[in-house]
């Protein structure tokens, strides 16, 4: 089995999940604007429950946001994982384990796909990409 790699910022954190990725996107959410101090993030999708975080030092915290698990570390504050949490949502999103594409090192083969909450963008960013705009998933 393949794993992509990845970290925070700091080093002290880091993750390995099961490859293939099955989805690439920019997200516009307001809560990943927020989290994240940026315009959008770019997630990288993976369906597998093979993951693990590796913190030998307990800095990996989680922030539970009612709908998801959002993940960061405490010694650098780079937040890099989503989890869906809500069991009674009807989106496939719960069968997903997302980290941010900034933070993994592994050559993935897959760039990002489409734009989600493409609605929630800011006004002071133009995209001029031909990827998918959507305004939900």
């Amino acid at each position: 089995m393949q794993y992509a790699k990845g970290a925070c910022q700091c080093k002290k954190v880091q993750f390995e999940v099961a490859m293939p990725p099955s989805w690439v996107g920019h997200c516009h959410c307001h809560q990943c604007q927020q989290i994240h101090g940026a315009a959008f993030v770019t997630w990288i999708g993976f369906r597998t429950a093979d993951y693990k975080i590796i913190d030998p030092k307990n800095l990996f915290k989680i922030y539970n946001s009612g709908k998801a698990d959002r993940g960061f570390c405490s010694s650098c504050g780079s937040s890099f994982y989503f989890k869906r949490n809500k069991k009674s949502d009807a989106s496939d999103w719960k069968d997903f384990v997302y980290f941010t594409r900034t933070n993994i090192i592994t050559n993935l083969g897959l760039e990002p796909q489409e734009h989600i909450f493409y609605g929630s963008r800011v006004s002071w960013i133009s995209i001029s990409d031909n990827l998918p705009k959507k305004d939900t998933v």
